[in-house]
């Protein structure tokens, strides 16, 4: 039976092809989490820092719309590896797929633009999702009046670095939205086809239908020839290595969106537009996408409450001196890394913040993997923490 140290297993809410996640609650703060249980084993602790989601929290600094890791645990004798993160309500696509009515376009348009927050987050670092879909997007329903959803991306299971080199993996990305080029090549294909999926999400947000459900990958072609039009030789001429098949697409005119969803704004139209592109070249980037007019009211509203949107708050600057100092004074000891554990420990808090908060806080505030070792003290956790600090200093 599956078991966790310093957690009690409450159900499972998830299963997907390469993992399980579990609620779980610690047992010692009482806060709940969702715990992903990697199908994959790892005997060997080295090999458990090369995960895919374990690189990226290497890579990335905490950002509200990126899902992030508050505890990673590694049994080194049964092999598994079980990723620690914030409890999110649900995933996007189980919040739509029973609705009656649509939502509103101003709602769809706070959850697109914390999308291509987090999207742009990881564009700017280097990474490419490669499987945005509303399965791995994220949502928290406020409790609160007046509180707006938080909204996360999440999965990143096949995210690729932008400084590798294509040809990259042909068969990447659900179906549904797979661009263009991910289709019509072998492999050549970069950060764009994220927006590509991210403009096949709004559609699906605002009309609770995907826009393109193809049964397979022809069927998937003709299905954006059928909206966005079919291209012409001259538009296939610039994909580079084209898979070796005949491609004498029949010719369709693009379809107006406005025709599909009449009552869209203006400028949202323009944003499918723009992400929907059939030219991974013509389509929008992440960081333009953000400038956009559409958003002009959404991110005015982000900017004034940004820090009251997310529940994971920061240090004050006393108890950042104090970690600091602290850090600096047990640098040289192999359980630095747990010193966030016996420190919340106590009763003791800054101002008005428990133990409990202190602890969140603490965790969710650094980048650094030490910090999601801070819980659960192991022979196994401090190997690969230690091969952390080795990996850093070699290259520094």
């Amino acid at each position: 039976e599956f078991e966790l140290a310093d957690y009690s297993i409450l159900e499972k809410i998830g299963e997907g092809s390469f993992s399980e996640v579990f609620r779980v609650k610690h047992t010692r703060t009482g806060q709940f989490y969702a715990a992903k249980k990697l199908t994959k084993l790892y005997f060997d602790p080295a090999e458990a820092l090369q995960d895919s989601e374990i690189r990226v929290m290497k890579m990335l600094d905490y950002h509200p719309n990126v899902l992030s890791f508050v505890d990673i645990l590694h049994d080194e004798a049964t092999g598994n590896l079980s990723l620690i993160m914030e409890l999110m309500d649900m995933s996007m696509y189980d919040y739509i797929k029973n609705r009656k009515r649509c939502l509103s376009e101003k709602r769809v348009k706070r959850y697109l633009y914390q999308m291509v927050c987090g999207l742009n987050h990881l564009h700017r670092n280097g990474i490419f999702h490669r499987d945005i879909k509303p399965e791995n997007v994220l949502i928290k329903i406020p409790r609160k009046l007046k509180e707006n959803e938080l909204v996360q991306l999440a999965d990143f299971g096949s995210i690729c670095s932008t400084s590798q080199q294509p040809p990259y993996s042909a068969y990447i990305s659900t179906r549904w939205y797979r661009s263009p080029e991910c289709l019509l090549t072998s492999g050549y294909y970069g950060p764009k086809m994220d927006i590509w999926a991210i403009g096949c999400c709004f559609y699906e947000m605002l009309t609770l239908n995907p826009l393109f459900p193809g049964e397979n990958e022809l069927d998937q072609l003709y299905l954006i020839h059928e909206i966005v039009g079919s291209p012409s030789a001259a538009m296939l001429a610039k994909f580079r290595h084209l898979n070796q098949l005949d491609y004498d697409f029949p010719k369709r005119k693009p379809t107006n969106f406005r025709s599909l969803i009449p009552l869209l704004s203006h400028y949202g139209v323009d944003v499918l537009n723009r992400t929907l592109a059939y030219f991974p070249e013509a389509r929008i980037s992440a960081a333009r996408l953000l400038q956009h007019l559409y958003f002009e009211d959404v991110s005015k509203s982000s900017k004034s409450s940004r820090l009251s949107s997310s529940s994971m708050p920061c240090l004050d600057e006393a108890d950042l001196r104090s970690k600091n100092s602290s850090r600096k004074t047990s640098k040289n000891s192999p359980q630095s890394a747990c010193s966030l554990d016996r420190r919340s420990n106590g009763s003791s808090s800054v101002g008005s913040v428990t133990a409990k908060q202190k602890l969140t806080m603490e965790m969710m505030k650094h980048k650094n993997l030490e910090r999601v070792w801070g819980m659960n003290e192991s022979p196994g956790k401090a190997r690969l923490v230690q091969q952390i600090h080795t990996s850093r200093l070699c290259n520094s």
